[in-house]
């Protein structure tokens, strides 16, 4: 995308020294989430995030394909998040969590 002359946003970065990328479907608090953790600005990154933002960021995780760049938080996330018990709320939330960060098992049946 930011090689000269493919796609307009390459060519501005080409002619100008910059380019801006318009990412409409994403979740924006959940991407700033992920280039913090990308680019390990750790006192940004928070210790636990809900439900619902764990599942936008994992929608991202899959999309750009950053499982490894971020797995160290995202085991974090989901621990904590299943410790919670909150995916109770929303039990699709937790199987699109489970899927993208392959947490099989994370959730037993309890007596």
């Amino acid at each position: 995308m930011l090689a000269p002359n493919h796609f307009q946003e390459g060519t501005t970065l080409a002619l100008s020294g910059k380019a801006e990328i318009s990412l409409p479907d994403d979740d924006s608090e959940a991407f700033v989430v992920l280039l913090n953790v990308i680019h390990a600005r750790s006192k940004f990154i928070p210790s636990t995030v809900s439900l619902e933002q764990l599942t936008k960021i994992a929608v991202l995780v899959d999309k750009y394909r950053l499982h490894g760049a971020v797995s160290i938080c995202t085991d974090l996330w989901v621990q904590r998040v299943e410790s919670s018990r909150s995916y109770l709320l929303d039990i699709s939330q937790w199987l699109c969590i489970c899927w993208v960060f392959q947490k099989k098992g994370v959730v037993q049946k309890r007596h």
